[in-house]
């Protein structure tokens, strides 16, 4: 794991890799393993059906209403158009044990 910052996806590859073992997975399988569960996971609470790991948290679908904001430099007023989203909310359990 990364010592600073966020940890990359390349790093993510790897853990996996090394927990599946390199011997029966090569780093291409498990990114395409990867990449294939996040847009699972995206696909399906798009559609509307929330995606619950347990103990982990809820992936859902999140509706953002249009607004409109100022832009700071330069005192425009910008309007924002309304967005769905894939939103994610942490297990309870998960937030009260690293909390």
């Amino acid at each position: 794991m990364s010592k600073i910052g966020k940890m990359t996806f390349e790093e993510l590859t790897r853990l996996t890799q090394e927990k599946l073992g390199h011997e029966t997975h090569s780093q291409a399988q498990v990114k395409d393993l990867l990449y294939w569960l996040f847009d699972t996971i995206e696909h399906e609470a798009l559609q509307g059906r929330p995606v619950r790991i347990p103990n982990f948290g809820t992936f859902v679908k999140r509706k953002r209403a249009a607004r409109t904001t100022k832009v700071i430099g330069t005192g425009a007023i910008v309007d924002i158009p309304a967005i769905t989203a894939l939103g994610f909310k942490l297990s309870k359990s998960r937030l009260v044990k690293h909390v």
